[in-house]
């Protein structure tokens, strides 16, 4: 397809990861000239989409500023998630390089950033849905590092430099990893699992959603220097609803257990993984009507088509 054109210049860092890939297909069709920013490998994306490797952000000498320089926007993805490691690798990879990023933009004058957060910087559970002006209480060194990324942001705003933070929570599409990807794999084993019980709530924002987001946040005129938004799907499945839901897109009926949940929440104490079970178990409810009614976005696209990408492609991989 051919990009409506006019819309600027976008540089997109963490380009060949699960949200960069389609977004900079989404910039691209909607007008944008988008330089895609990577580390080292480089990705499979659209014609008319500029390729720059940067390398490690986070090391001094990344050559940023070249890719910086032609710039209307900056959209941040770069960041460490799924990958275990201790406070140090979360500062360095979630903190180090926004910092580092942000000095390119000032030096070469670009002044909009959108930066990629999540809503594990206010936390892992909550029944209340979460509203951005929450009192944040992260309960991992992920969480903790996103939120000191968000303060440190809201500091270097207002100075030539406009910021809009987007908190997902999970993230639902094709190629998505950790709990989704597990699950899905245990899905495709013939193999009862132990989640009958596992009935709370959990907002979900699928990937072609955030995109989209994405997209139109670029699009939005800028009122003012700082800003966080809430986005999420209409549906809030819980952990057994998603995986009957999963399972019925595969042409099988899981097998899930009604194992009670104390039993559950002993194995976890004893197996030192609590973590696990809050995610499986416990509410995590997000609010995004006041961003909604700010930024005039909703979702365009049904959870099931997420779910079906997610399904689809884990099918082929």
């Amino acid at each position: 397809m051919t990009p409506k054109g006019g819309q600027g210049r976008v540089l997109v860092t963490g380009a060949n990861g699960f949200v960069g890939v389609p977004l900079c297909e989404a910039l691209h069709q909607s007008g944008w000239q988008v330089t895609a920013a990577v580390r080292e490998t480089v990705p499979a994306l659209p014609d008319g989409v500029r390729i720059t490797v940067v390398g490690d952000l986070a090391q001094a000498g990344a050559p940023l500023a070249e890719a910086v320089a032609d710039s209307d926007l900056v959209i941040n993805l770069v960041g460490r998630a799924h990958r275990q490691a201790d406070e140090t690798a979360y500062q360095r990879d979630n903190l180090a390089t926004l910092a580092r990023l942000v000095g390119a933009m000032r030096a070469n004058g670009v002044r909009r950033l959108i930066h990629l957060s999540s809503i594990k910087a206010l936390a892992d559970v909550s029944a209340r849905p979460l509203a951005p002006d929450a009192d944040p209480a992260p309960t991992d060194a992920y969480g903790r590092s996103k939120l000191q990324a968000e303060q440190w942001l809201q500091q270097q705003s207002g100075t030539q430099l406009a910021v809009r933070v987007v908190r997902p929570p999970l993230v639902v599409g094709a190629g998505a990893r950790g709990n989704l990807r597990s699950l899905l794999k245990s899905l495709a084993r013939p193999v009862p699992l132990p989640l009958g019980r596992a009935l709370a709530p959990r907002s979900l924002l699928g990937l072609r959603n955030l995109c989209d987001l994405l997209v139109h946040l670029a699009e939005t005129p800028v009122d003012q220097d700082y800003a966080i938004v809430h986005a999420r799907d209409d549906d809030e499945p819980s952990v057994a609803e998603l995986l009957r839901r999963c399972g019925s897109l595969m042409g099988r009926e899981p097998l899930l257990l009604p194992v009670p949940r104390f039993m559950m929440r002993a194995g976890a104490v004893v197996t030192g993984r609590q973590a696990m079970y809050e995610r499986l178990f416990q509410p995590l409810r997000v609010s995004d009507a006041a961003s909604r009614e700010q930024f005039g976005w909703q979702p365009r696209f049904p959870l099931e088509q997420s779910l079906q990408d997610l399904v689809t492609h884990g099918q082929s991989t």
